[in-house]
């Protein structure tokens, strides 16, 4: 596969000083589960600066392709770079401190560079992810939030505001699903299919996203609510979360009285 030649020609040219202690191959390549599609993830831990790392990455990375993208963000211990050559092969490096590399998987990714051992060092953790309440419980209420701002984009005739509000909420009901996924490290925003049951992919694709008319924009999010507010309880009750109900209640208040509208009962 030309991803992974390509990431151990990298590899096999950063040599010197400005090497990195460690260059770790990771994502769906690291895992085994790339495809003609999979994008280039690397995580790497610096010699000295990561600032200097990223500059040393810019020069190994010329040196193999032409770039029509490099981007670098972050900085103290922690930077990451997006990359994209002349063949759109996109490139992804994160440099992270000895510690965190520690703490990921080692059967997830595959040493490239690793003069220290730091491989052999990596955790051997196996399992399903863990499942974080305290943000599906965030997650829960900004998508309670964010339905109730519907009164105010459809008052001010706002239909761009109100197709994003749309896909804001739909985004949102998504996160809330990966983090009840055993597998929310399986392919990203490019990947949900590994992530998220087959089902609930099928139930938002067949919601189709509102027109430029306030009336679908309307009928968009309820359709967008009958799906998300009872999998969003069952989640809540799943990870022992306290359902929101005051504020729930408050927004379908909201809605009657501003819209006339009614969401989905509560045991639809």
């Amino acid at each position: 596969m030309k991803q992974r030649d390509f990431a151990r020609a990298l590899a096999a040219g950063w040599t010197g000083p400005e090497a990195p202690r460690a260059l770790m191959l990771a994502g769906s390549l690291g895992r085994g589960e790339a495809d003609e599609w999979s994008d280039v993830d690397l995580l790497a831990v610096a010699p000295g600066e990561p600032a200097d790392l990223v500059e040393a990455f810019r020069d190994i990375l010329s040196r193999h392709a032409t770039l029509f993208f490099f981007r670098a963000s972050g900085g103290g211990t922690r930077m990451l770079v997006n990359a994209v050559t002349e063949d759109w092969l996109r490139v992804d490096l994160f440099v992270l401190p000895e510690a965190e590399l520690l703490s990921r998987r080692a059967a997830e990714v595959v040493p490239l560079i690793d003069p220290d051992g730091l491989h052999g060092r990596m955790s051997g953790a196996t399992g399903p992810r863990q499942s974080s309440p305290q943000r599906a419980g965030f997650l829960v209420q900004e998508i309670l939030r964010c339905f109730g701002l519907l009164p105010v984009v459809i008052g001010r005739g706002e239909v761009l505001t109100g197709q994003w509000g749309f896909i804001t909420v739909r985004d949102l009901y998504t996160l809330l699903l990966k983090e009840v996924s055993p597998r929310a490290d399986g392919g990203g925003a490019l990947h949900l299919s590994r992530i998220i049951d087959a089902a609930d992919v099928a139930a938002l694709a067949a919601i189709p996203p509102p027109g430029a008319d306030t009336a679908e924009i309307v009928e968009a999010h309820l359709a967008l609510a009958r799906i998300v507010l009872p999998r969003a309880r069952a989640i809540a009750a799943e990870l022992g979360i306290d359902w929101p109900g005051p504020m729930e209640d408050a927004l379908r208040r909201h809605l009657k009285a501003t819209l006339g509208i009614d969401l989905p009962d509560r045991e639809d």
